[in-house]
């Protein structure tokens, strides 16, 4: 499975990437569901899936323990005065 990485600012999500590569924006909806036992271990995961444009579909998946500690860290960002 691959990491999941938590940004803060979105906009920095593109650094860790090459300069050179060609960022395809999904047009259509977001597809996000729960597999409950969907890690090796037999722990949940949160899966996505998306059309490209060019028709292609990607699906990615996390843990659900990930998912939510994201889910926590922007809440608490959001929440905490500026």
């Amino acid at each position: 499975m691959v990491a999941l990485h938590i940004f803060l600012n979105a906009e920095e999500m593109g650094r860790e990437f090459k300069a050179t590569a060609n960022v395809i924006e999904a047009a259509k909806d977001i597809s996000v569901g729960l597999l409950e036992k969907g890690m090796q271990s037999g722990k949940p995961s949160v899966s996505f899936m998306f059309e490209l444009p060019d028709g292609s579909v990607v699906f990615a998946e996390t843990s659900l323990v990930l998912f939510l500690q994201a889910a926590s860290i922007f809440s608490a960002k959001i929440r905490s005065p500026q």
